[in-house]
């Protein structure tokens, strides 16, 4: 096989093996997030796809998701030598950081504008994510 033809598959790998890991880790900060700021009487399971939506933004919230995503990460197996290859930790952290943006995007929510009305662009969130949780990360570097 030739050298690209190589990496093509190393790089097929890396985004198959983020995506799953993605799956994990949703229900791994759904649960986190719901039992340190849900109600008594609310769970991960009610909230597994709207808690991002359902929840309203606080800094607090925001610093709670960043470190639990940064001990996720940290967290990994190591059973596989994938885990530890930069370039699938900066695909995974990309994923994490895109799913994390629709809470911390509605710090931009203006209050007499209904929240399905509003147009928010959450790259830009996603980018301050991604510089929390990659580019800051002394266990990622």
């Amino acid at each position: 096989m030739t050298q690209s033809s190589n990496l093509t598959k190393l790089h097929e790998a890396q985004v198959k093996l983020a995506n799953e890991t993605l799956v994990n880790y949703r229900d791994f900060i759904t649960k986190e997030f719901i039992d340190e700021f849900g109600s008594s009487y609310q769970t991960a399971a009610q909230f597994k796809d709207i808690w991002r939506k359902a929840f309203k933004y606080a800094p607090e919230c925001e610093a709670f998701l960043i470190n639990k995503s940064k001990l996720f990460v940290a967290m990994l197996p190591t059973d596989n030598k994938l885990y530890k290859n930069p370039k699938f930790l900066k695909i995974l952290i990309r994923k994490i950081c895109e799913y994390l943006s629709t809470y911390t995007c509605r710090i931009a929510e203006k209050p007499n504008i209904p929240a399905n009305q509003q147009i928010i662009n959450r790259s830009k969130f996603a980018n301050n994510l991604f510089a929390a949780l990659f580019e800051n990360n002394t266990y990622v570097q």
